[in-house]
């Protein structure tokens, strides 16, 4: 599904449907400002996570993520011009295990900034294959704390899509977070390119 803000910003949102698991991407370019924009993204927690039957297999055996491969297809439907591009913006990080990585590193790093933490977390990385892979590098990364929410781990059911008890339990476990402990979500990352 296309479609188009006055300010001349494209739209993209691609849904997908593998064995009765559902997943979607939502994106958007602005290709005055050359600015790519992450809106939204979902996949259910069993949705398959590699293409396994492609052409040039990004790891032998495995084939490729599908999230960077629907990554670089929106990128190209929406005529991205990797090149030239200036911008990527983040927007209302809400994936659930980026949450708990930082409730951990920030109990484990206190005096480190958000923006630092950030880099480190699957999330991140799998953004920044998405630039490489693309033939970028990062010049700035910034958090912008537009909105930001701080929850206790159980308050995240209802509020983050398909988020559940079971999840909430091994993420605590995982992340070694109490119950009572704060976790900071929903704020925005502008990442500059050259």
């Amino acid at each position: 599904m296309n479609y188009y803000l006055e300010d001349g910003t494209k739209f993209q949102e691609v849904n997908y449907k593998v064995n009765g698991h559902v997943g979607w991407f939502k994106r958007g370019f602005h290709e005055g400002r050359q600015e790519y924009l992450m809106i939204d993204s979902y996949f259910d927690r069993s949705f398959p996570r590699w293409i396994k039957k492609v052409n040039v297999p990004l790891v032998e055996g495995k084939g490729i993520p599908i999230a960077l491969y629907l990554e670089i297809y929106l990128m190209k439907k929406l005529g991205v011009d990797s090149s030239i591009l200036k911008t990527i913006k983040i927007f209302n990080v809400h994936e659930i295990e980026t949450i708990f990585q930082l409730g951990e590193l920030s109990r484990d790093d206190p005096k480190a900034n958000l923006r630092d933490l950030f880099m480190r977390t699957k999330l991140f990385k799998s953004r920044n294959n998405v630039i490489i892979q693309s033939g970028m590098k990062i010049h700035e990364l910034k958090i912008e704390l537009v909105n930001p929410i701080f929850n206790h781990p159980d308050h995240l059911i209802g509020k983050i899509r398909g988020v559940n008890q079971g999840d909430i339990d091994k993420l605590c476990n995982k992340y070694q977070i109490e119950k009572g402990d704060l976790l900071l979500w929903g704020f925005d990352v502008e990442i500059k390119l050259f």
